[in-house]
């Protein structure tokens, strides 16, 4: 008896062994994402430059006038190296890179804004391997954000400021298995919220 049980219960094992198997211990991804970033724009502490005194400039913006709700569209590069602690349960470092140089139009004025930021984020990734091919993901990550942005115009001196933030990303994504050990991520979607300057 105590045989029968010993032989069933590696019998069990073994399609759990074998999947095992299947799914790599570390995983390596890289890629382009885009950033669609909503936020307030403040004119506050914008001073006009001297060479704007022969033009008709615009007078100082109070620091309460805000243009709610605008939009920074920036490119970026994405890193992450996953270590799988089983099939289903991961630990992922994400690091990623945004760019840009949007402009608007505030109260009539011109603003280019050129700024990067960089995130660095960890935390658990839950992926689906019940299909060859087919590896659904959910993930949390938290960490922190360093941002940098100048805003230009000809009216007025440029301002700048560097900060840094807390960052989480929450989402999921799709890869798709191509050949033995490369995958492509098909869709990656993320909500993404830091609070530099202490506004989300």
């Amino acid at each position: 008896m105590r045989k029968i049980l010993w032989i069933a219960s590696i019998a069990l094992a073994l399609p759990m062994i074998a999947f095992a198997q299947d799914t790599p211990r570390v995983e390596i991804f890289g890629g382009y994402s885009y950033l669609s970033v909503t936020h307030n724009i403040s004119l506050g502490n914008i001073v006009p430059t001297d060479d704007a005194v022969s033009q008709p400039a615009p007078q100082q913006v109070a620091p309460e006038t805000i243009v709610p709700s605008s939009t920074l569209n920036l490119n970026r590069w994405n890193g992450a190296f996953q270590y799988n602690v089983n099939p289903w349960f991961g630990l992922v470092a994400d690091f990623t890179g945004y760019y840009g140089s949007p402009s608007q139009t505030i109260e009539g004025t011109p603003v280019t804004f050129h700024t990067y930021e960089y995130d660095y984020l960890f935390g658990p990734r839950f992926s689906y391997r019940h299909s060859k091919r087919w590896t659904p993901f959910v993930h949390s990550l938290f960490g922190g954000g360093h941002a940098h942005a100048k805003a230009t115009s000809p009216d007025f001196t440029a301002i700048s400021f560097t900060k840094n933030s807390f960052a989480m990303a929450i989402g999921g994504g799709l890869d798709l298995k191509v050949a033995n050990h490369i995958a492509l991520r098909l869709v990656d979607v993320d909500y993404v919220l830091t609070r530099f300057g202490g506004s989300n």
